[in-house]
């Protein structure tokens, strides 16, 4: 009996069909440890806080012993770190680094971080910014001037929502849905959120925000916000200097010089004037 050409030909276009989607599936494939560990992190990422072993274990449905030896590799290399006092689990330092090296690759962080030093010696202050992170407004670069001021806050550092002029600037112009969990945590009492709101209507009518010695002792800080295309804020630009040595007016020279560069900013960001 002889064979159909025609069913010999399919099964052969059949047969390529499998091994390339063999291949395809090769080409794919990933490392499997690998990707567990990254499970891991992303359970410590999740939770924001020191995790016992088993906790880890149990939210990324493995074995505690499983996970005590993915939990050392990662400590090794300072993606995680043990809490000694408790043997809790937290995410290491180089977590932090890859976060931040994560920020300054984005646009408008890497255009105000190039801008940094011009504005520190127009103003003759040390001047940071800030980003929206998971917790808050948290400090992405700083630059310091000749008379730096000991402020005890770096890169990676989330300042307070109401406590900050950075903080200030984003429960400004941000959506309030996204800024109220912190404001409410930050100011439990409903009479304190009202006199915050006087302060965050004159911060959206100035485009300034400013604190006294309420963050750090002996030190003021001045924020202005940065926009993108949207009209969305996506940075705050702030300037710290020793307690009563510049002006906090929001017509003072200080805000003029950080509004001006706050606006070439955000205009490169694609933002217009008054949208």
């Amino acid at each position: 009996m002889r064979r159909d050409p025609r069913s010999a030909f399919g099964a052969s276009l059949a047969g390529l069909q499998m091994k390339k989607q063999a291949r395809r599936r090769a080409a794919q494939a990933g490392i499997q440890s690998l990707e567990t560990g990254i499970a891991l992190l992303k359970t410590l990422v999740a939770e924001s806080r020191p995790m016992k072993l088993k906790a880890i274990a149990t939210a990324s449905r493995m074995s505690a012993s499983k996970a005590h030896r993915y939990m050392v590799s990662l400590c090794r290399s300072g993606l995680a770190a043990q809490v000694d006092e408790d043997a809790a689990y937290r995410l290491g330092p180089y977590a932090l680094e890859m976060a931040l090296g994560c920020l300054n690759s984005l646009r408008p962080v890497k255009l105000a971080s190039q801008a940094l030093e011009a504005v520190s010696r127009e103003i003759e202050l040390t001047v940071a910014i800030a980003a929206w992170g998971n917790h808050g407004p948290t400090i992405v670069r700083i630059e310091e001037s000749s008379h730096a001021v000991s402020m005890n806050v770096r890169a990676g550092t989330v300042v307070p929502l109401t406590r900050s002029a950075s903080g200030l600037v984003f429960a400004a112009f941000m959506p309030r849905h996204v800024t109220q969990p912190l404001l409410d945590e930050e100011l439990p009492r409903a009479a304190e959120r009202k006199q915050l709101e006087d302060v965050l209507e004159k911060v959206r009518a100035t485009g300034v925000a400013s604190v006294a010695q309420k963050l750090v002792p002996g030190a003021d800080a001045m924020a202005v916000p940065i926009f993108d295309h949207r009209g969305a804020i996506v940075l705050a630009l702030l300037a710290v200097g020793s307690s009563k040595t510049f002006s906090l007016d929001a017509d003072g020279p200080v805000a003029a010089i950080l509004r001006r560069h706050a606006r070439n900013l955000s205009k490169e960001l694609g933002h217009h004037h008054g949208q």
